[in-house]
């Protein structure tokens, strides 16, 4: 018996339903993703996991390695202890038309020799000599690009006033 059209039109989306059996499976050993899921999304579920650094982790200080023996590893630093130990800094440059730029670092000294050098940012390139008007200890890098953002709001005789206060 054939289906009947008005039948399946509520079913298929106003198509006819095919005649043949449902296909089989594909022999392609990669799945599709599915069309829910972008494939940045899918990318992202097949990742391996990996643990957040614990603050508090022994792992590479020798405990429980022997360090009882009197066998005594070397110690490792942290991750977070490293992270820590750099202190980031929001630095203020004048440039040679007197125009100010503000960037961010953790070794000003290095930075403002790249900039000087003509491979540091595009804005500051062929505004040389570049000298460094202030910097400010940020603390941790998102302190920095927060004061970073800060201050690039602030209105151009309000930044002249911050690089000259002391």
């Amino acid at each position: 018996m054939k289906p009947r059209p008005e039948v399946n039109a509520g079913l298929a989306g106003g198509r006819d339903l095919p005649d043949s059996p449902a296909p089989t499976m594909s022999l392609n050993p990669s799945p599709s993703p599915s069309p829910s899921r972008s494939r940045k999304q899918d990318r992202a579920s097949r990742r391996k996991k990996r643990p957040a650094p614990d603050a508090y982790d022994d792992v590479g200080t020798g405990a429980g390695t022997g360090a009882e023996a009197g066998m005594e590893a070397p110690a490792a630093p942290s991750p977070v202890a490293v992270a820590a130990a750099v202190t980031w800094w929001l630095y203020v440059l004048r440039c040679a038309d007197r125009s100010l730029y503000c960037g961010i670092t953790n070794d000003v000294e290095k930075r403002l020799a790249r900039h000087n050098a003509g491979t540091g940012a595009r804005y500051t390139r062929g505004r040389g000599p570049l000298v460094l008007e202030r910097s400010w200890p940020a603390g941790s890098k998102p302190e920095a690009l927060k004061m970073e953002l800060r201050f690039k709001k602030l209105r151009k005789a309000r930044k002249e006033q911050a690089v000259r206060e002391t």
